[in-house]
């Protein structure tokens, strides 16, 4: 009984993450994914922050093209092998 206590009061490594993150933190990390790797920040954004829903849907745009063309591409490919 006391080691299931003791189980219980040891946090895992993500609690203790998200207590030390600030949102400051969190802001910075996912403004600088959004300009190097974007569909992590484009994740975080959702994932993580507070904003408004029009910033969300207007940071996500810019993916549309790339879905279409990696659509295209992929129905291009399979579509010759049929």
């Amino acid at each position: 009984m006391s080691k299931k206590k003791a189980q219980e009061q040891v946090p895992n490594e993500a609690t203790i993450l998200q207590e030390e993150l600030t949102y400051d933190t969190k802001t910075i990390i996912t403004v600088l994914l959004l300009v190097t790797v974007y569909p992590i920040g484009l994740i975080l954004v959702y994932k993580w922050m507070q904003w408004p829903k029009w910033l969300k849907i207007v940071l996500a745009v810019p993916l549309i093209p790339f879905v279409v063309v990696f659509l295209f591409l992929v129905i291009g490919i399979f579509g010759a092998a049929f």
